[in-house]
């Protein structure tokens, strides 16, 4: 984004970059923008917006976090009715707090107990802030997602089930707020909470991508438990005739080469080797993001050859 460039540590450069930062991700809220695969942009706004921020406190490979944390604060005080300011502040404090129990000092990947107590307190004081400021910070949202982040990193499984209800009521065809509710590995749903997730996805959004959801949701819950053609559909509860409906409706919506691809792994895993064949014929070269290795795609490909479409 042009805007990026602007983001530099002196006060006249600064605030027009984040003028201009705050007026395209109120335009993508606004009119609900997504990318050519389904992505909310404001999700990657605020998310490279986090990225950039942290670069400006980046000194030899070391990061001085009072940078980010001073300007986004005053961000936020400068701008009352700003929302994302609020958000990125918060933000900033988590993201301080996983880099302090992920690096060593010489920057080396490493978990560290004795900066247990920092990152702890980093998280708490993210929440408390976002707590206190909940009456503009929540118009947004990515306020729930930030603080279902930090249940997640305190395993609070209470508190992510709590907020993403109170998300709900605002925000029910936000998909990130879904993605995090599946938990990751930290606070994994098992298949009946999945499956609810999915039918509530589906009954909060009928009008709208509600069988999108119920196809990334299980999506989302396989890639994050590894799962394949011969765990998916078994160690489940999903329905593959339901999942094509979302699947079919997303590339009718999103002919993106990624959720194309995606779909033809699912229906892999399905054993439709009709759609499966429809869909490699749509395809470009194989994806490694979806494919993860070369078997895979393989092994999926040669189910497609297996059906021969029928000629009149």
């Amino acid at each position: 984004w042009r805007g990026w460039h602007k983001l530099e540590p002196s006060p006249t450069t600064t605030s027009s970059a984040l003028d201009q930062i705050e007026g395209a991700y109120g335009r993508y809220l606004a009119q609900r923008s997504k990318t050519s695969d389904g992505r909310w942009k404001s999700e990657i706004l605020a998310d490279e917006a986090l990225t950039r921020l942290a670069e400006l406190g980046t000194r030899s490979e070391k990061i001085d976090w009072s940078v980010p944390r001073s300007l986004t604060l005053k961000w936020a005080d400068s701008a009352p009715n700003s929302a994302l300011a609020r958000v990125l502040y918060a933000g900033i404090l988590v993201r301080q707090a996983i880099h302090a129990t992920a690096y060593d000092d010489d920057f080396v990947s490493l978990t560290q107990a004795k900066r247990q107590p920092e990152r702890d307190l980093l998280l708490r004081q993210a929440d408390a802030y976002l707590e206190a400021e909940t009456a503009v910070a929540s118009r947004d949202p990515e306020y729930y997602a930030t603080r279902m982040r930090i249940a997640l990193l305190h395993n609070d499984g209470a508190k992510l089930e709590r907020t993403f209800d109170q998300a709900m009521a605002k925000f029910p065809d936000y998909y990130p707020l879904y993605s995090l509710r599946l938990g990751g590995r930290a606070i994994p749903l098992d298949e009946d909470g999945v499956e609810r997730l999915a039918r509530q996805a589906v009954l909060r959004n009928p009008a709208s991508e509600g069988r999108v959801l119920y196809a990334r949701i299980y999506g989302d819950y396989a890639e994050n438990n590894l799962m394949d053609q011969e765990s998916l559909f078994a160690m489940s509860k999903v329905r593959w005739t339901e999942m094509k409906a979302g699947f079919e409706e997303l590339v009718q919506r999103y002919p993106d080469q990624k959720n194309l691809q995606t779909y033809a792994k699912f229906a892999c895993f399905a054993g439709d080797s009709f759609k499966l064949y429809t869909l490699l014929h749509c395809m470009q070269a194989p994806l490694r993001e979806v494919w993860t290795r070369q078997s895979l795609f393989d092994a999926c490909h040669e189910l497609g050859l297996t059906h021969t479409p029928v000629t009149l």
